[in-house]
């Protein structure tokens, strides 16, 4: 059914990030949110007290049951992501969730065959590809600036030690996942997003940070359908003063096309630029979580394809399995991309 012309009403499951995503849909002009579920009732009445949300719920079940509620966004801990997908599709609920899409090739693989048996919309929140310097690389490598592409590469660094703080019944402590899944995974999908299917991973991984039980740092190396070749860096053991750092960096035969999350900026270096330096090419400052929030609404309402679909979050999750899986058993893994 066409929701052409309406205000999409929309709830949020799941408060943390599900907050950016109450401000996202209050700065999009056709959404309305009109609801929020968290387990956390003082959260909740905070929430209420500082967006005005009319409506909220400990159970998300009672949110997906409003029929007033045309989409939700799933922002909930990552374990969650899979059981609350599917129940808001069964639910007839358009869905836009946060990364990664599920935890295994078999929950992800459910959810891609739910949202084709319902026909229903369903984005995944990759939000780093609305970074406004990710995204005019993205275009200007779409130009064909940088001829044969050969290489591009990605990092997500981050000082996580002061997550200690929250103490041992924080969600990623009580139930200790792979953070390759829950940071590498933006990564993953600008490399997928930039250069296409990958095909086979070879990583290593090791620990450094002794409270957290599994290996927080890795190196994957990949190789792409088309023949090039990439990697993504994932560094979370290290104390640092600058805490968090992502960067994309994009090799062709012609230059190279570089960015940083934390600049405004691109860097185009090509051979065949009028002058002898590289060009820097300043960009609007953007709330990506935002762009992806309006870029979802307008999906809905205008009945268009979302911009970042079930299925590429399902190609990303499973790159990352096969990372995982190539530094457990020390081998190079081929992608198992199975429904997607």
């Amino acid at each position: 059914m066409s929701e052409q012309g309406a205000r999409l009403k929309t709830g949020v499951i799941g408060l943390g990030v599900g907050r950016t995503h109450i401000q996202g849909y209050q700065a999009a002009s056709a959404a309305e949110p009109v609801a929020v579920a968290d387990v956390n009732e003082a959260a909740l009445e905070r929430a209420k007290a500082d967006y005005g949300i009319p409506t909220v719920y400990t159970d998300y079940r009672e949110l997906l049951a409003d029929d007033a509620i045309g989409a939700v966004s799933i922002c909930t801990p990552d374990k969650f992501h899979a059981e609350q997908a599917l129940a808001a599709l069964d639910a007839g609920k358009h869905v836009l969730c946060e990364k990664p899409l599920a935890l295994t090739a078999e929950e992800a693989r459910a959810i891609v065959q739910k949202v084709r048996d319902t026909g229903l919309k369903f984005m995944m929140c990759h939000n780093y590809r609305f970074i406004p310097q990710f995204a005019e690389l993205k275009q200007r490598l779409d130009s064909k600036i940088l001829g044969q592409v050969y290489y591009g590469d990605s990092s997500y660094v981050q000082d996580l030690y002061s997550m200690a703080a929250f103490g041992p019944d924080y969600w990623r402590f009580k139930d200790p996942q792979n953070f390759y899944l829950g940071g590498a995974v933006h990564n993953v999908d600008l490399l997928l997003w930039l250069l296409g299917e990958v095909v086979e991973v070879s990583a290593y991984s090791n620990h450094a940070w002794e409270a957290y039980p599994i290996d927080e740092n890795y190196v994957s190396n990949f190789r792409f359908a088309d023949g090039s070749i990439g990697r993504v860096l994932l560094l979370l053991g290290s104390h640092m003063k600058d805490e968090f750092f992502v960067d994309l960096n994009i090799y062709g035969a012609g230059g190279a096309l570089k960015a940083t999350m934390q600049s405004p900026h691109l860097i185009v270096n090509v051979a065949d630029l009028p002058s002898d330096r590289q060009d820097i090419i300043r960009v609007e400052l953007a709330n990506s979580h935002h762009l992806a929030i309006a870029a979802f609404v307008n999906s809905v309402l205008e009945d268009r394809t979302p911009p970042i679909t079930v299925e590429d979050g399902a190609r990303t999750v499973a790159v990352c399995l096969a990372a995982i899986e190539s530094a457990r058993e020390g081998r190079p893994v081929q992608v198992d991309y199975g429904l997607m």
